[in-house]
């Protein structure tokens, strides 16, 4: 029985930790001066609940970028599908990342670009969609 216990508690956990090195520069990055961000929120008309959230984040910094990419692949691991290309071309090293998570709040989909040519300009946008189940209670 003890163990059950553990197992569910780690299951109950486990979407929260999922991406928790990605959320810890999100949320630097929103306390951050010098970062453009952008938000789109969609709702569904009858109920006025959130159907999506986009938020992007732009920025030029390479130090960011670098632990942006760190992040990304400290949390590959948990995510629900992981997509990512690193390619030189011509001299030019260009990051793409796309991750998603799942978790009972709904699907998170994460997204890094960026390419030495712009030295260290990057964008990073979040796309949440809620779970049906929290849509329909509101």
């Amino acid at each position: 029985m003890r163990c059950l216990a553990i197992m569910l508690l780690s299951i109950s956990t486990s979407p929260i930790l999922a991406q928790k090195n990605i959320n810890k520069l999100v949320e630097e990055l929103e306390k951050r001066d010098n970062i453009k961000v952008s938000l789109v929120t969609n709702r569904n008309p009858q109920t006025r609940g959130i159907t999506n959230q986009i938020k992007t984040f732009s920025a030029t910094d390479e130090n960011m970028l670098n632990e942006l990419v760190k992040a990304f692949e400290k949390d590959e691991e948990y995510t629900r599908t992981a997509m990512k290309e690193a390619k030189k071309t011509n001299g030019i090293h260009v990051v793409e990342y796309t991750y998603i998570f799942t978790s009972e709040e709904g699907n998170y989909n994460y997204s890094l670009e960026s390419s030495s040519k712009t030295k260290g300009k990057f964008e990073l946008t979040i796309i949440f969609n809620p779970s049906r189940k929290k849509k329909e209670k509101e």
